[in-house]
């Protein structure tokens, strides 16, 4: 629990949720899951050990990103293959549609 210091910040003022604890780091807000008093809010400093607790976490996290990233990238490199292929497709059948109204013309002209 926060105790009443008057080094204590509060977002707001004097008034409303604290911002910082008495050591100077900042505080989170947490409901208790007691039957006693089930979501009555109240205050924790960020310790050194909840900091440690969450560095393996951001660890994991941060693989994460990197892979995603890395997945990203790779999505990139193929969308842009695949346009690619597409305007490649595209020139090809512009060329086979050319050729259809030649053959056309050739049939037309020897049943003349």
């Amino acid at each position: 629990m926060m105790s009443s210091s008057s080094e204590v910040q509060y977002g707001g003022g004097d008034r409303g949720f604290p911002t910082k604890c008495d050591c100077g780091l900042r505080v989170v807000p947490l409901l208790l899951k007691t039957q006693e008093n089930p979501g009555r809010l109240f205050y924790r400093c960020i310790s050194k050990k909840d900091v440690e607790d969450a560095i393996p976490k951001l660890e994991i996290i941060d693989r994460e990103i990197t892979k995603t990233k890395t997945e990203v990238e790779e999505l990139r490199t193929l969308i842009e293959d695949l346009k690619k292929d597409v305007a490649r497709s595209q020139i090809e059948i512009r060329n086979w549609k050319a050729l259809k109204a030649v053959c056309l013309l050739c049939v037309l002209w020897l049943c003349c």
